[in-house]
């Protein structure tokens, strides 16, 4: 099996050109002494080789615009895993932008309805220079609080509402962003501007305004205690085409709320990931706490309510109970991350088990009525499964990125890892590795090593999994095996052999790839204009050490521009390459590095299953 890692349609395949498919099979190790080797190819998916050129990156750019100028493509047929990739190494200047803005929009539209917040984020960056007047600005906001980023969506929506007040595609946005935050009257009074602004958008943007602001308007109106204009408003929202479902489930919550005078918000992910299990309730991404279920329970009485909130995954989690005292006309929010259930092996679940996580509410003054329940969807995943995000609203349409549990695939102590590192170490210099002596000597004897065991890694279009908010990723154990997999997984691999001999390594990624970086020990110097080592992973097989690095060292200058945004295009760059580097400036989630040593402060420690 093969598959295109183009652009919205099947690309032409160009047997010279430096994207491929690639057809691997992995070769497991037979458990005797001899050190098992790789087959010389990634294994299966959709891959890249290398970065696209410029020319490349058009050809696919183009496509991806000749399908948004036909009306009767659906999104999901015009946004792909790849799309991060072309876009960047494009290059196009804020000039072509402008000159098609009408296609950019609509493009940006289709990222935000297939939940690619990061295609999002640079459309709407692009469209942001190529027109800083009228280029949609309510799109940078909106891809801000599809990643979780509140703060900075809300700082730029509070100035737009002044700078733009009969822009409706702004004020249905600052409704999204006040709703996100729960502060109901400031949504309520956003979404009636964003509603009352919607009758006079000309285009055929209009309904969808009209019913986003009326689902905002149903539920602040809910959240607030006031059922009949809630149900008004939500009415209103399905005639001008909201999913049936998602009215349904606004009518549903308003009849319960009208009964109990209760309400109940969730915030989780429909994945539960075994492989990071052992970390809910113990760590924060992104500087907020990681659980594996978030209930915020409202009450709308005059008085106190007591409460109690009861929440399992039969066969997988153990009951777990909490009582709450909610204020009169105030809202609780109550974490839950109940212990995997006696006798539950992760390392034993083979498949991916798909079933609820079950909530109810109840009274909790002797009599348990059941106030409410819910039956959450949600799919067991295995614990090969790194999440890469993680959702912060009922709607699931805000996740915020998890990076720092990359670090939880780190697993030094495998006994599958202290036999490669000792046989790397007759390598090193003087036999051995030392974590206080030069550190690249003993990364190429890593390196060597693996490369005499034919180990190969390629870039993957879709290495940080946003489509599916996760992806796949063995352990070290697994990846020894084979020694053939994706960018990532061969950064995870290196980054764990230099965490155990005491080196302190950084996962750099980017749209599509990762790299391996590491601090210099004393007497080192890294790479001029640099501040760390830098190593591509995926020349393993096919080129020397130092030219791993040359190539990881050229490749890392797109983060530390994006992580340093101050840093100034060089000289004689022509118009395009500058507005490459003011749009990769505005992608500081696109572009990064993990520093696994502060991961492991925070808690962020391996999985216990390897």
């Amino acid at each position: 099996m093969t598959a295109s890692c183009g652009g919205p349609a099947q690309p032409t395949q160009n047997p010279s050109a430096q994207h491929v498919d690639a057809t691997a099979s992995a070769q497991a190790g037979d458990g005797t002494d001899v050190a098992p080797t790789g087959t010389g190819k990634a294994r299966e998916g959709k891959q890249i080789i290398t970065f696209p050129t410029e020319v490349e990156a058009r050809a696919e750019v183009a496509k991806y615009i000749a399908a948004a100028k036909d009306s009767k493509t659906e999104c999901k047929a015009i946004i792909s895993a790849s799309m991060s990739v072309y876009l960047v190494f494009a290059k196009l200047s804020p000039k072509e932008i402008a000159a098609d803005e009408d296609t950019w929009v609509r493009l940006a539209r289709c990222a935000e309805h297939e939940r690619r917040g990061n295609v999002l984020l640079q459309i709407a960056s692009m469209l942001k220079l190529a027109d800083p007047k009228d280029g949609h600005p309510e799109l940078y906001a909106r891809a801000l609080l599809s990643l979780g980023r509140h703060g900075e969506a809300e700082k730029l929506l509070a100035k737009l509402v002044v700078d733009r007040k009969t822009d409706a595609h702004v004020w249905v946005t600052a409704a999204k962003s006040a709703c996100a935050a729960q502060d109901w009257k400031t949504c309520l009074t956003r979404a009636d501007e964003a509603a009352k602004l919607a009758t006079q958008i000309t285009d055929s943007e209009k309904t969808q305004v009209g019913l986003r602001a009326e689902k905002y308007r149903a539920r602040a109106f809910l959240y607030t205690g006031k059922y009949d204009d809630a149900q008004k408003a939500a009415d209103q929202a399905g005639k001008l085409g909201l999913d049936a479902a998602q009215v349904a489930e606004i009518q549903k919550d308003i009849a319960q709320a009208k009964d109990t005078h209760v309400t109940v918000q969730t915030r989780y992910s429909p994945d539960v990931p075994l492989g990071t299990y052992h970390l809910f309730g113990k760590v924060k991404t992104s500087g907020d706490a990681y659980h594996l279920l978030s209930v915020d329970v409202g009450n709308l009485d005059t008085k106190p309510k007591t409460l109690k909130v009861d929440v399992e995954i039969p066969n997988v989690t153990e009951h777990a109970t909490k009582s709450v005292t909610v204020p009169p006309g105030k809202t609780v929010s109550v974490d839950f991350d109940p212990p995997l259930k006696s006798g539950f092996d992760v390392a034993k679940a083979s498949g991916d088990q798909a079933t609820t996580m079950n909530l109810k509410i109840s009274s909790g003054d002797g009599a348990d009525k059941p106030l409410a329940e819910r039956s959450l969807p949600v799919m067991v995943k295995t614990r090969d499964f790194l999440p890469t995000c993680r959702f912060l609203d009922q709607d699931q349409a805000i996740c915020e990125p998890t990076r720092e549990l990359f670090s939880a695939w780190m697993t030094p102590k495998s006994k599958a890892l202290e036999s490669f590192v000792s046989a790397a170490a007759k390598r090193a210099p003087k036999g051995a590795f030392d974590a206080n002596a030069a550190t690249v000597p003993q990364v190429k004897a890593l390196y060597d090593e693996l490369k005499d065991r034919k180990a190969s890694f390629v870039m993957d279009p879709d290495a940080f999994g946003e489509a599916n908010h996760g992806q796949k990723t063995r352990l070290v154990s697994e990846l020894l095996s084979s020694y053939d997999g994706q960018s990532l997984e061969g950064t995870l691999l290196y980054a764990t052999m230099l965490e155990s001999i005491g080196l302190k390594p950084f996962i750099v990624y980017m749209p599509g790839h990762a790299l391996l970086a590491w601090h210099a020990n004393a007497g080192e110097s890294v790479p001029s204009g640099h501040d760390l080592f830098y190593l591509d992973t995926t020349l393993t097989q096919s080129a020397s050490f130092e030219d791993a690095m040359t190539k990881g060292a050229s490749e890392a200058e797109l983060v530390e521009l994006a992580t340093n945004p101050q840093k100034a295009p060089r000289a004689g760059a022509d118009d395009k390459e500058k507005a490459t580097t003011l749009l990769v400036s505005l992608l500081p989630g696109l572009f990064g590095r993990i520093d696994v040593s502060e991961t492991r402060k925070d808690g962020v420690v391996a999985q216990p299953y390897e």
